[in-house]
């Protein structure tokens, strides 16, 4: 929010400059002037569709689907792992808490939440320790 307040405000800045090189006939203002709006306006221009593009409330429910989704295979696959899939299971759960916490950090950060899809907001991390891990049994059957 304060990225996008911040670089609407250097567009006008620019506008402004502009218009203060016109009437004192200062040829270097009037370039600082018109690459600071140029470059404002552009700026401007993503920060707003990103922010547009992330509260769209069909993406907000496909983001929340998906991080659901995400989370219950991850759960799902830790309960049922063997020894040897352990590090590669842990580490993509660490993973996708990570991802989790700062998306949750930068929804509360007031520079950058517009650019934060509501979902994640909705997401628990996955608590490895209140997890119900089920011994998986291996047969082996010998050949006589």
């Amino acid at each position: 929010m304060l990225i996008t307040i911040s670089v609407i405000l250097i567009t006008i800045l620019g506008i402004l400059s502009i218009i203060c090189a016109n009437k004192k006939d200062w040829e270097w203002l009037f370039w600082v002037g018109l690459i600071t709006t140029v470059t404002g306006t552009v700026v401007s221009f993503i920060c707003i569709l990103a922010c547009v593009s992330e509260h769209i409330p069909a993406h907000t429910i496909k983001t929340l689907n998906n991080l659901q989704h995400k989370r219950t295979g991850l759960i799902t696959r830790y309960e049922a792992c063997n020894q040897s899939d352990d590090l590669v299971i842990i580490s993509e759960i660490e993973d996708f808490n990570a991802e989790i916490e700062n998306s949750k950090y930068d929804l509360n950060n007031p520079w950058t939440n517009w650019f934060i899809s509501p979902a994640y907001g909705e997401i628990e991390t996955i608590d490895m320790s209140e997890l119900d891990r089920k011994p998986i049994k291996i047969e082996i059957e010998e050949n006589n």
